[in-house]
């Protein structure tokens, strides 16, 4: 039983809510053998082949494969029998030590017995979690939301557009008198422009909505017509000046590309209301660092962070 919730939670989809570790239902995938983390051209190995015997007690390619699939990438990407045989010996050592511990009788022993209590309360916790929301994330579920959020979904208007960015009025005008003399943009963007990251691209920002730029940009951006190039605006972060290149309206993704964040947000909310359930059933008394009970007014409120604007 203990090695089925190790592959099981070896699995498992990590959720946002609480960072609360819960298998989805939408995900599950029935193990019937340990997983091998990498598809393998060379060697395979059969989980009922014996690996090695200690002291008469078989070590089954089970217990090894299990080994390999925990490992760090790239190292659980190798194939089989080029990381085989340091498998072997440390299965091989692990089995040595865990004899040396049993005669020293470690199994009684109060720091073992303390963790694994602990290991136990966390597995039963992950194991709760999951039956009680994870297999409620049912595939069913993902669909109906994605079709709800396709069908409220109102399509916004995004502009491609590129940008000279300066520390100045005077040399925002001056690059705005070469523009009009027929200068290159995407040269004197790649040669002045201080932002960086789209200078490289001769000043291209790529496809943008309105609320996802500066106001005085947005405004500016957006009053374009296609190929119009604007007079010197400015931002908190300087001078620009821009040119507008094509729009299009933007379009839901497909399924596929949403369903791990659809996941996420109705599992959060199903996390949400399950632990509101049982925190309204629960006598819950909270203390401060000073050891004095904390009333509910008293209490810090949660706030998130507001979103950012994109940096222009």
């Amino acid at each position: 039983m203990s090695k089925k919730l190790i592959y099981v939670l070896g699995f498992v989809v990590i959720l946002a809510a609480g960072s609360y570790g819960i298998a989805v239902a939408a995900d599950a995938v029935k193990v019937s053998s340990p997983p091998a983390a990498a598809k393998d051209t060379g060697a395979t190995l059969s989980p009922n082949a014996t690996v090695a015997k200690v002291n008469g007690e078989v070590i089954k390619g089970s217990e090894l494969l299990e080994v390999r699939a925990g490992l760090r990438a790239p190292n659980n990407q190798m194939p089989l029998e080029g990381i085989y045989d340091q498998l072997q010996e440390r299965m091989i050592d692990a089995k040595l030590v865990l004899d040396a511990a049993k005669k020293a009788k470690l199994a009684d022993d109060k720091e073992v017995k303390e963790k694994v209590a602990k290991a136990q309360e966390a597995i039963m916790r992950d194991v709760y979690l999951t039956r009680e929301v994870g297999q409620k994330v049912t595939t069913a579920v993902v669909e109906e939301r994605y079709k709800k959020m396709a069908a409220d979904y109102k399509p916004q208007s995004e502009l491609k557009a590129r940008h000279i960015l300066v520390a100045t009025e005077a040399e925002a005008k001056t690059i705005a008198d070469q523009l009009k003399k027929g200068g290159d943009f995407a040269k004197i963007a790649k040669e002045k422009s201080t932002d960086k990251t789209s200078a490289e691209n001769g000043g291209d920002l790529g496809y943008f909505t309105a609320e996802q730029v500066v106001e005085p940009f947005a405004k500016t951006a957006f009053a374009l017509k296609d190929g119009e190039i604007s007079a010197p605006v400015q931002s908190q972060f300087g001078w620009h000046i821009i040119q507008a290149q094509s729009r299009r309206d933007t379009k839901i993704p497909a399924l596929d590309e949403v369903k791990p964040d659809i996941q996420r947000m109705v599992a959060d909310e199903m996390l949400a209301n399950f632990f509101g359930k049982l925190r309204s059933a629960a006598k819950i008394e909270k203390f401060g660092l000073d050891g004095k009970p904390v009333t509910a007014s008293a209490a810090p409120a949660d706030k998130a962070p507001e979103a950012g604007k994109k940096v222009q």
